[in-house]
């Protein structure tokens, strides 16, 4: 049998694929763009060009059947792992992957649910659902926030009483801790100054003079004894004795200061401060999830929220010290029977603040407080708040992200972006779909539990059991 062997003659066609869309699950395959594909199995655009997916490298198995509620990468070599109740540290070297197992102080917990990571000051903060952790990579240790809680001076310069009492406020009171520092100004044997609060005989007090320490005595009920005493003194008489109800100290040797300032501190815990401490504590340990924000959309602080007892509120750090929430840097949006879901820095210096039943906007700015001489007093953030309206509402604090600018988020009807108006006198935002060509197939989503990341200049969304990328 002879075969025709001119191809030439045949009729052939090609047909060029460019600029790959990605998939398009909700029109019709009829009419889907020539871009965009009804079901595209296992391919991706790749800077214009059409290619298979990539595997997956599987570099570990030993957290098989446990849940995962956190990986952050800390450095180049070393990811931090929150999987059920146990936190891990994976380090990368020689090529290969070891884990090691962190240990959690004792009055710290961590519970099996989800979490987040947050980078700072050289420090990791692991926010959990129950308790704020720092952990020390070096280490291999994590304790609570708490114990690392700054310990603000809330008032200085105060005089011996019978003197001209030129003392000021200083510190805010720290949402974390119950103890503050006074400081006093230098008198002789016999004065008595008092601070800014009742004291707490549960807890020791320690007075610093002249480079040297001086602390009360434990008794044998655990409560501290009126006199402070040097440190390793054999003396029975006390250099210092303390009123716990009047919160007043008295010398018994003498503390003269150079040019009447300051050169004596005291730490002590504020009784009445000490009574609210556990509800204190609970309002920023209670949070669930945050992000970083400041003035001018800097990234140093810490915004918190997602506290059940308090819904509608989100808790702010001071600038750059995580360990540190003054108890006015607080926020109340709109009702407490609409929680807050989520946050969303946008690309000018504001925060979208997502709740169930809308968004607000926070935007800060420095305020300054001047002395009737002209003197700079103070200096304060103020985070105003603007409600807004999208029409759309956020589902979970972890399905918000930044893809390229396009401020993202996910709600029960799609990925919404926020964008502004294009009538610029109103400065309004509306909420715009970036999920129409998978919109079919969202219901499927279980978007309680979905979240949103970039990874590779795309955005992924996953809901547990599996990852689309958003075209």
């Amino acid at each position: 049998m002879r075969v025709n062997r001119s191809i030439s003659s045949k009729e052939r066609r090609r047909y060029a694929l460019d600029n790959l869309g990605g998939v398009d699950f909700t029109s019709s395959p009829l009419l889907c763009a020539p871009n965009r594909s009804p079901e595209a199995v296992n391919w991706i655009g790749d800077h214009g060009i059409n290619r298979k997916r990539h595997g997956w490298e599987q570099v570990m198995d030993t957290f098989v059947g446990h849940n995962i509620h956190c990986i952050q990468q800390v450095n180049d070599t070393t990811v931090i792992v929150h999987v059920f109740n146990e936190l891990w540290k994976i380090v990368k070297e020689d090529e290969k992957w070891e884990k090691s197992k962190i240990s959690i102080t004792s009055d710290a917990s961590l519970v099996n649910s989800r979490s987040q990571v947050f980078l700072a000051m050289g420090k990791v903060f692991l926010v959990t659902s129950n308790d704020i952790l720092v952990v020390d990579i070096h280490s291999n240790t994590a304790t609570s926030i708490a114990n690392t809680a700054y310990i603000p001076t809330t008032t200085i310069n105060i005089d011996a009483k019978g003197s001209e009492d030129i003392r000021a406020t200083q510190d805010l009171v720290n949402l974390l801790t119950a103890r503050r520092k006074n400081t006093l100004v230098g008198s002789a044997s016999g004065s008595t100054w008092k601070l800014d609060g009742q004291v707490s005989s549960a807890f020791q007090t320690v007075l610093r003079y002249n480079g040297a320490e001086y602390k009360t005595i434990k008794e044998a009920d655990n409560s501290y004894a009126e006199g402070l005493f040097l440190k390793g003194s054999t003396s029975d008489t006390a250099a210092f004795r303390l009123d716990y109800v009047k919160g007043e100290i008295t010398s018994n040797i003498d503390t003269l200061s150079i040019d009447e300032k300051a050169n004596i501190e005291v730490e002590f815990t504020a009784y009445n401060t000490q009574k609210n401490h556990e509800t204190n504590l609970a309002m920023i340990r209670g949070c669930t999830f945050g992000t970083l924000f400041g003035v001018g959309g800097a990234q140093d602080r810490l915004f918190l929220s997602g506290n059940s007892a308090f819904p509608n509120m989100v808790f702010f750090s001071e600038a750059n010290d995580f360990t540190y929430f003054p108890d006015t840097y607080t926020a109340t949006f709109g009702t407490s029977g609409t929680p807050v879901k989520g946050f969303l820095r946008l690309s000018d210096s504001v925060l979208a603040v997502l709740k169930e039943d809308g968004v607000y906007y926070q935007s800060g700015e420095y305020r300054t407080e001047y002395d009737d001489a002209g003197n700079i007093k103070k200096i304060t953030p103020v985070f105003s708040i603007t409600a807004g309206s999208i029409n759309e509402s956020a589902v979970n604090p972890y399905a918000v992200a930044n893809f390229g600018g396009d401020n993202v988020f996910l709600s029960h009807n799609g990925v919404f972006a926020i964008e502004p108006t294009s009538n610029v006198l109103t400065n309004t935002r509306t909420a715009r779909e970036r999920s129409y060509p998978i919109a079919a197939r969202m219901p499927e989503f279980d978007a309680a539990n979905a979240v949103m990341f970039t990874h590779g200049q795309r955005l992924y969304l996953s809901d547990g059991d599996q990852a689309t990328e958003i075209p």
